[in-house]
């Protein structure tokens, strides 16, 4: 089954916010307990970092829903 997520993010750089948005992602999971949320948290990072050209690291992540 697929699991959607809903994340809103905020990037930093030197401690300063510099742009906010919001980044979506799926996943194949048959069963909650099969989501391990430390990669799915990775994974939302990455995708925000990545459609921003910013590292990873600078995204903080403010709220995430699943839909």
């Amino acid at each position: 089954m697929e699991r959607h997520y809903f994340a809103d993010f905020e990037a930093y750089s030197g401690g300063r916010p510099v742009l906010w948005g919001q980044v979506t992602y799926s996943m194949h999971a048959e069963r909650d307990e099969d989501i391990d949320p430390q990669a799915l948290i990775e994974a939302l990072r990455a995708r925000a970092a990545q459609a921003h050209g910013i590292e990873p690291g600078q995204v903080r992540l403010c709220h995430v829903a699943r839909l």
